[in-house]
């Protein structure tokens, strides 16, 4: 019974599958009830709907390609305008935010055709820029969504001078007020990004001055391992020498020790080693490279036998 139920509901995913058909995105975006623009991320216009162009008085063949601001330039006869601006401003912090940008209420005014005189026209709009990311998380496109608010902008002026009902008058306003706290917050926003900016910095600069104090432990233990393995080959050379050394000190030793016995009659040894000793206690005055008898005025005599013992190949007969 199971295996039933599960081809069924198989069969039923299969069958709503086959009959949905793809979805026309574009159909849907003409439809979009509000004024609507796809920019691209050079904010180009690559696709707007019927509500826009009617919402400004515009045709789909003459604004394709061009950026908002080469559309809607600013009004020359208004002094301080700012329409142009600000959009601008909330379309860059769209690409480098990634994020939804709120325009609650801005004047920007545009021109009517050409045929109907092409003199500027007051507006108020109240616009949302929605990015469209990629895989990548990069923007592709921007979605800029206006909506005209020129009418209620108009009434609620008039509420103000006359003796309306006051809720309306409240709304306009409160929406005022949403105007001032967005632009606070984006200050406020402002002030956080070039903190982060700045704590990046510092992060970038710590990172490296790790890197560097790494790179120098590194070293100093490298050369710390060298110093101990140059102290090894160097105590493993002194204990070679030793022992090479130790062997022909003992040989001269024992023959100046035979020579000493031979000869010690005839050559008082004994006193002869005390004379030395008494000689060694007793700082040598002599002129460097000079013998005894060249020091005394005398004359060289040649050496003995027994004081070059390491020159004799045999015992002496």
């Amino acid at each position: 019974m199971a295996d039933q139920g599960e081809k069924r509901q198989a069969r039923g995913n299969g069958d709503r599958q086959a009959v949905s058909p793809p979805v026309d995105f574009q159909r849907v975006f003409e439809a979009v009830p509000d004024p609507c623009l796809l920019l691209d991320r050079n904010l180009r216009i690559v696709a707007v709907n019927e509500e826009y162009l009617k919402a400004t008085m515009t045709r789909r063949e003459e604004i394709m390609g061009m950026t908002m601001m080469e559309l809607f330039p600013v009004n020359p006869a208004e002094a301080g305008a700012t329409g142009a601006t600000n959009v601008g401003g909330s379309l860059t912090r769209v690409l480098e935010r990634k994020v939804p940008d709120t325009l609650p209420l801005q004047k920007y005014d545009i021109r009517k055709p050409k045929e109907e005189g092409g003199a500027y026209e007051e507006r108020y709009w109240s616009a949302v820029n929605t990015p469209v990311l990629n895989a990548d998380y990069e923007v592709d496109y921007v979605i800029h969504r206006a909506h005209d608010v020129t009418d209620f902008v108009r009434r609620g002026h008039n509420i103000l001078e006359g003796d309306a009902a006051q809720g309306e008058a409240d709304v306009f306003r409160n929406s005022q007020r949403v105007a001032e706290a967005n632009e606070e917050l984006r200050l406020a926003n402002n002030q956080l990004e070039a903190q982060r900016e700045k704590l990046l910095e510092l992060n970038a600069r710590l990172e490296v001055e790790a890197l560097q104090r790494v790179k120098a432990q590194d070293a100093a233990d490298k050369a710390n391992r060298e110093l101990q393995r140059s102290n090894k080959e160097l105590e493993l050379f002194a204990s070679v020498a030793s022992h090479d050394l130790q062997e022909p000190l003992v040989t001269v030793g024992s023959y100046t020790e035979l020579i000493a016995q031979k000869y010690r009659d005839k050559l008082e040894v004994p006193a002869l080693h005390d004379g030395r000793r008494k000689a060694d206690a007793v700082p040598d005055k002599r002129p460097a490279g000079l013998l005894p008898a060249q020091y005394e005025g005398e004359a060289v005599q040649p050496r003995a036998a027994w004081e070059s013992p390491g020159k004799c190949g045999k015992e002496p007969d």
